[in-house]
């Protein structure tokens, strides 16, 4: 049926992701980047997360909601 079409679709669209990042023989686990940023930041309730990562520096920048700035190693 269309409905049960339209359910399996939506189950398909809602998958878990897992992002790495993988370099220089490391990889790390993009959730644990955004913890790390969202801990880091002292801000308890993140509704948005920007994070910019530089391998070459090992680090990962983060903006939270809009106006809380900071950088963590990765």
């Amino acid at each position: 049926t269309v409905v049960k079409k339209a359910e399996t679709a939506i189950k398909k669209a809602t998958a878990k992701t897992e992002i790495h990042v993988q370099y220089a023989g490391k990889d790390v686990n993009l959730e644990d980047i955004k913890a790390g940023a969202v801990a880091a930041s002292g801000k308890k309730n993140a509704t948005k997360v920007e994070l910019y990562i530089k391998p070459e520096e090992n680090k990962a920048y983060y903006v939270i909601n809009g106006d809380i700035t900071g950088s963590v190693w990765i």
